[in-house]
């Protein structure tokens, strides 16, 4: 827009320079003051190119700063999704134990707990926690490691609860739940054995 009103300007300018010269027959005062407003139109000119300029780099240095913070963006979302990847690669998960009785009166009395690793790097467990209707007979294990490929799997002892026999002898107990929080690559996560994890 700016280009055309400066070529307009210009073509106006010169043309009625031309104009007033031929009328006035070129005489010294008319080429004078025809050299003066040709100078005035001519800076007023140099003062349009340089706001054309100025917005023109102002338009190049923002789409340069969008590119740059959409690269930036682009990465960290990679990032996170590297790192929501590395944390559902460590899953815990619960297998029935043992049990006493026979029939509808059958009673579990442990389970297993089943923490695997499957990420690259090595997971530090803070705590185990299960549902609320499992009512383990000693503290639950805390505060360990497991290498990168690596298992933990532990035996519970527990309240006893009303048994199934597909569930018995680690075989998948899906009725209860269990939970961890633990930490791998520097992040927190809190995950359960029916859910993604969540960055705490």
């Amino acid at each position: 827009m700016i280009v055309h009103l400066m070529w307009g300007i210009a073509g106006l300018t010169l043309g009625a320079c031309l104009a007033l010269l031929i009328v006035n027959s070129w005489t010294p005062d008319w080429i004078e003051a025809t050299g003066t407003w040709f100078g005035a139109v001519a800076t007023v000119l140099t003062l349009l190119w340089a706001v054309r300029s100025f917005r023109s780099d102002q338009a190049e240095r923002e789409r340069t700063r969008q590119a740059e913070h959409e690269k930036d963006r682009a990465g960290q979302l990679a990032r996170e999704q590297a790192e929501i990847n590395q944390a559902k690669s460590v899953s815990i998960s619960l297998e029935g134990g043992a049990a006493h009785g026979s029939g509808p009166g059958q009673m579990m009395t442990s389970i297993h707990v089943w923490i695997k690793n499957r990420s690259k790097y090595g997971a530090s467990v803070h705590a185990i926690t299960l549902d609320e209707q499992l009512k383990p007979k000693r503290s639950l294990p805390a505060d360990f490691h497991i290498q990168p490929g690596s298992d933990f799997r532990q035996l519970i002892e527990i309240e006893d609860v009303p048994a199934r026999a597909e569930e018995l002898s680690g075989k998948p107990m899906i009725r209860f739940t269990a939970g961890m929080t633990y930490h791998i690559d520097g992040q927190d996560w809190r995950r359960s054995s029916t859910s993604s994890p969540e960055r705490l």
